[in-house]
């Protein structure tokens, strides 16, 4: 931060010695001041930030065939999703088939939802603080993963 307000000093005084008025100067100096101040709570933004940073859900397959190919396309491979989770969302990396999400506890459905192709991110309910069991289903396959919630 020194460094910042070193040069913008170094600018505004370069700039001010070119200026005749006093009462410009006065008013960049006023901005200076304010970009100056502004500085310290967009840091401060960025700490907040990795309170919610994003964690990949970690899926297995289950209900694998003998030929793990997808459904639609015969020579295709069976590719794990990859999903992160963000407080109450959930972002889908990259381009992905449909899938059949379920948010499941102690074996009883708590949510589902289909996730269409076109979809990057889903919208979970507010959800009681615990562990949750995350189900994508496509096709014949399913992909278990475990969520935290913490309310």
């Amino acid at each position: 931060m020194p460094h910042f307000f070193l040069c913008n000093i170094l600018s505004l005084s370069y700039f001010c010695s070119r200026i005749k008025t006093k009462q410009v100067m006065k008013k960049l100096l006023c901005m200076l001041m304010l970009s100056t101040m502004m500085f310290p709570m967009y840091a401060d933004d960025i700490d907040r930030d990795d309170e919610n940073e994003e964690e990949e859900i970690e899926f297995v397959m289950d209900g694998i065939p003998n030929n793990p190919t997808m459904p639609s396309r015969p020579k295709t491979p069976i590719r794990i999703p990859h999903v992160y989770k963000c407080n109450y969302t959930l972002t889908f990396e990259g381009v992905h088939p449909e899938y059949t999400l379920y948010i499941m506890k102690d074996g009883f459905v708590e949510y589902f939802t289909e996730v269409l192709p076109s979809m990057q991110k889903v919208q979970l309910p507010i959800l009681p603080t615990g562990d949750y069991e995350v189900y994508l289903v496509l096709g014949d396959f399913l992909f278990k993963g475990v969520i935290s919630v913490n309310s």
